[in-house]
């Protein structure tokens, strides 16, 4: 009798209780970093790739000279230089090939990025896109969220260091 009593107390409480977690999608990240020598707080954002593998590609965007913003990406297994990184991003019918080249990212170091015109066109595909945005590469293909980009981008911009 008690254990019945018992059992029906347990499922009385766990039924009340019952709560429901909410679905979230994870949007762009935003950092602040201190440069360790002169102390000059700047901005980063960072994406990583949708979905649970481990081999998940990043993305970040970091400021340039004069005000620019650099998009740069950070491919999954890459250890050694390849010079320059071929990647396609399709956000609803549009579609566009960008080579990512290794080169200094101020206070950042050599990272596969973008400059002038390329960089405003991705991070112009981002920041207008609707739907998560696809990739594809030789080797891999994913998704990254646009959720937030064109706040965070501007909260980068407006957080450069002068």
């Amino acid at each position: 009798m008690f254990k019945k009593l018992a059992f029906g107390s347990l499922v009385a409480l766990v039924l009340t209780n019952v709560t429901y977690a909410q679905e979230r999608e994870q949007g762009w990240g935003l950092f602040f970093n201190r440069d360790t020598f002169d102390g000059t707080v700047f901005p980063v954002a960072m994406m990583a790739e949708e979905g649970e593998s481990f081999s998940k590609a990043n993305m970040g965007v970091a400021c340039g000279d004069g005000g620019s913003l650099v998009p740069f990406i950070r491919p999954p297994h890459l250890y050694v230089d390849p010079g320059s990184y071929s990647v396609e991003f399709k956000s609803g019918p549009a579609l566009r090939k960008f080579t990512f080249t290794a080169g200094e990212v101020p206070r950042l170091g050599k990272q596969l990025s973008l400059q002038s015109e390329e960089a405003k066109a991705l991070l112009d595909l981002f920041a207008n896109a609707a739907e998560p945005v696809a990739y594809r590469t030789e080797r891999q293909q994913g998704r990254f969220s646009p959720i937030a980009a064109r706040q965070v981008f501007d909260i980068v911009r407006a957080s450069c260091p002068k």
